[in-house]
């Protein structure tokens, strides 16, 4: 049965869509790029629909105009492929502009997606990084030194065993470099979810969760899920600052709902699940970006205080 709609699927997307396709341009004397220009609002809509369009092209074009490398100025390559799809200036004068933002946002996030791959892939090393590890326990904790490097206190803010450096593994520097940035920018927060974690029967590992919702938003840039907020945003090239503050939220969410729901430690693999399905929810019923962290924290502190 399975395969029976597979078939049928491709059938569709090989046949009939390019029917379809043709069929429009016929009777509105439009391409599929100017019409999206047309029909669709700014953002995720339009900036999704045109990368769409851009793939299933014929047209090597078409492919280059969103290449990550490319031999050509990204202003010749959105002419190359006005000249192929027979767009007018004169006629459409709003087409190069929108069409340019839409090239601007995909690349953006591709380019992003890149650079977190970089960092996240760079192990950490303790001679690079331990002044940063460092810092993290000082803004976490800084009432309470650390005795020595390799200790037991690093199970206070959820690290594994005596060196927090072998819990790195999976997610790199990017897996650290979340934390400090959650820790410093949005430091408050922060320390209210670490003891939060330290709840005598609710609590899990602060540090451990961080790098497992790293894992989790990193697979959600792949699949192109953060794609509806990331192409949301008013900058077209989001930075690894924008990907910090999302990584933010994301904690602070997963948080609210562990507290919320007062599981043990052992369901934690059910309680991502969970926040996972209401992620998706969110943004798939949404055309904006994410409510960032400056705007959910009065409501976080709320949550804190009734815990």
């Amino acid at each position: 049965m399975y395969k029976l709609i597979a078939v049928i699927g491709q059938f569709l997307v090989l046949h009939a869509w390019p029917m379809f396709k043709w069929i429009l341009h016929k009777v509105k004397g439009q391409c599929e790029l100017l019409r999206i220009q047309y029909e669709e609002q700014p953002g995720y809509s339009r900036t999704q629909r045109t990368e769409r369009s851009l793939k299933n092209s014929k047209f090597t074009e078409c492919h280059e105009v969103i290449a990550k490398v490319s031999e050509h100025s990204l202003s010749d390559r959105v002419s190359d492929v006005s000249l192929i799809k027979g767009v007018v200036y004169d006629k459409h004068p709003v087409f190069r502009r929108r069409f340019t933002e839409c090239v601007e946002r995909i690349l953006g996030y591709t380019r992003l997606l890149d650079e977190l791959e970089r960092l996240r892939t760079e192990k950490y090393e303790e001679g690079k990084h331990q002044q940063q590890l460092l810092n993290l326990w000082k803004t976490l904790k800084p009432d309470e030194p650390l005795s020595e490097r390799y200790t037991r206190q690093w199970g206070d803010i959820g690290f594994q065993g005596t060196d927090p450096a072998s819990d790195f593994r999976g997610m790199g520097l990017l897996g650290l470099l979340n934390l400090i940035y959650f820790s410093e920018e949005h430091c408050d927060v922060a320390r209210q979810t670490v003891m939060h974690s330290n709840h005598p029967k609710y609590g899990y590992s602060f540090a451990i969760v961080g790098i497992n919702l790293t894992e989790m938003c990193i697979r959600y840039m792949r699949s192109g899920l953060f794609k509806r907020h990331f192409y949301n945003l008013e900058s077209a090239n989001p930075t690894v600052q924008d990907f910090n503050e999302l990584y933010c939220y994301v904690f602070v969410e997963f948080d609210k709902l562990w507290m919320k729901e007062k599981p043990n430690i052992m369901q934690f693999n059910a309680m991502r699940d969970k926040y996972e399905g209401q992620l998706d929810k969110l943004l798939t019923g949404n055309n904006r970006p994410l409510p960032l962290l400056s705007k959910t924290a009065a409501e976080f502190n709320l949550v804190a205080q009734e815990c």
